[in-house]
């Protein structure tokens, strides 16, 4: 059930940055995050009235459980450092790459207060063949500066440790709790890199569409669901679950909405997907 869940989360994602695209086309990409975060909190303040409050919490909560949103927000900004010289698909397989990496080392050692899950060598194959979809994806990459793909990495990082760390304050109340303080976090970092970068507005105003405002909403369903699973599965498995509904819900919207297809994005998905059966299947066998 949680591996469905975390496909979910990942069909959230897609589609959030399909709308969130929409808006940041005419805000700008600070200004729109900082609307993008707006919106999840209103909504998630009015689900809190809604149900009077959440669950109680846990006594000694460790300040930086409640960091997850602010964190996320420096993705956006790494995201967009690494937009340029590399491909969207490059940034995408360098994020990934990077997520998968720090995953295993966190379910290895157990950072952020998660349950061990070391790496079994029964996997190995699988996470080769993970790889190798990576590196179809990234595969050729002209002109990357440095900068640039050292930016991508460290997005795929911090995208990573939002969720664990959302994850952590999850366990110590609900999923929805650590929601709302990832937007309330993430508007606050949001609202001071916007101001710091000189709180322009949009030349046309602010879009008149409504739905492209929802995108704060998708964002609620992909952080809460990650928050969730991560109490139930290891990293290494929720960031690899997510991307792949992340990836073939994007390659269905785009081949629906811009009538676009990327063969290279649809074989490196199928590899890491192949790569995620064989790991579950040495996993299941070496429990046998």
């Amino acid at each position: 059930m949680y591996a469905l869940l975390s496909l979910l989360g990942g069909v959230f994602v897609s589609v959030m940055l399909v709308l969130n695209g929409k808006l940041t086309a005419v805000t700008g990409v600070y200004l729109g995050t900082v609307i993008i975060h707006a919106v999840g909190l209103v909504l998630m303040l009015l689900w809190t009235l809604a149900r009077r409050g959440f669950r109680k919490l846990d006594k000694n909560v460790p300040v930086w459980s409640y960091c997850g949103g602010a964190i996320g927000v420096g993705t956006v900004v790494l995201v967009n450092l690494a937009f340029g010289t590399i491909s969207v698909t490059a940034v995408v397989a360098l994020s990934l790459f990077a997520e998968t990496a720090v995953s295993i080392l966190i379910d290895t050692f157990g950072w952020f207060g998660t349950q061990r899950r070391p790496f079994s060598l029964n996997g190995l194959w699988g996470l080769l063949v993970i790889c190798g979809g990576i590196l179809v994806m990234l595969l050729p990459m002209k002109g990357a500066s440095v900068l640039a793909v050292l930016f991508a990495m460290l997005s795929g990082v911090t995208n990573l440790f939002s969720r664990t760390v959302n994850s952590t304050l999850a366990r110590r109340s609900d999923s929805l709790y650590s929601t709302f303080w990832n937007f309330l976090t993430g508007f606050l970092a949001a609202l001071l890199v916007w101001a710091v970068l000189g709180c322009d507005l949009p030349a046309r105003g602010l879009p008149t569409t409504f739905w492209y405002y929802l995108g704060g909403a998708c964002g609620i369903g992909s952080v809460s669901l990650a928050a969730l699973c991560l109490k139930k599965m290891s990293s290494f498995y929720v960031t690899l679950f997510t991307f792949i509904g992340q990836l073939f819900t994007s390659i269905l919207l785009d081949a629906l909405l811009e009538g676009a297809f990327s063969l290279r994005g649809l074989t490196g998905g199928l590899l890491v997907l192949a790569g995620l059966i064989l790991n579950l299947l040495a996993e299941r066998r070496a429990k046998a």
